[in-house]
C-alpha cells in the first residue's frame, strides 16, 4: 500500500514516464448538444433513429485503415462514443460518401438506423481500437460495426430534427 501510494505521489510530481496511449484526435461534439442514447439500450442487430453524434475529422484515417476489409464499394467509416463512458465506440459505415467529405463536416446530433455486423478479424479491431483510444462496441461478446441506412447528416442548410416532431 506503502509502495503505492509512493508510486503515485512520484508520478504526480514528476510525471510518468511511459508514453500516454494513443487517443482520437478528431473533433468532439459540443457539451451543449442534445444527450444522445446510451449504447446499452441497443438490443437488436438494427437500429432504428438511434440518437448518437460523431466524433468528427477522422473518416479519412479510419477508411485507410479500414479499406474494404468491412464493406466494399466507396463510403465512410466514422465512429459515434458512447455519451457515458466516452470510450466506447460505434464505428459506422456511410455508404456511398467520400472520407474527405465527411471529415469537412460539423459533427451534429443525428438520429441513424442501420444493421449492426460483426467484426471479425482480430487484428482490425486492434488497430482500430489503436486509433480511437477507445473500445468497439459489442453484441454477444463480439465487436460490432454499424452500416447505415444512409446518410444521416442533415441537408446543408437544414437543421435536425428535434426529438418527437414529426
Amino acid at each position: 500500500m506503502k509502495k503505492t501510494l509512493a508510486l503515485c505521489l512520484l508520478t504526480l510530481l514528476c510525471g510518468c514516464s511511459q508514453p500516454a496511449p494513443p487517443a482520437a484526435s478528431g473533433t468532439p461534439v459540443a457539451s451543449a448538444s442534445p444527450v444522445t442514447e446510451d449504447f446499452s439500450s441497443i438490443k437488436d442487430k438494427s437500429v432504428k433513429d438511434f440518437s448518437m453524434a460523431p466524433f468528427g475529422g477522422m473518416s479519412k484515417d479510419l477508411s485507410v485503415l479500414i479499406g474494404s476489409k468491412l464493406e466494399s464499394g466507396k463510403g465512410a467509416y466514422v465512429p459515434f462514443m458512447e455519451p457515458t463512458t466516452g470510450n466506447k465506440v460505434i464505428l459506422a459505415f456511410i455508404p456511398g460518401v467520400d472520407p474527405t467529405e465527411v471529415d469537412a463536416r460539423t459533427p451534429s446530433q443525428m438520429k441513424v438506423s442501420g444493421q449492426l455486423k460483426p467484426i471479425t478479424d482480430a487484428e482490425l479491431v486492434k488497430s482500430v481500437e489503436g486509433k480511437l483510444g477507445g473500445s468497439l462496441f459489442q453484441q454477444d461478446g463480439k465487436p460490432v460495426y454499424l452500416l447505415l441506412a444512409g446518410d444521416p447528416w442533415p441537408a446543408a442548410g437544414a437543421a435536425p430534427t428535434p426529438k418527437g416532431t414529426p
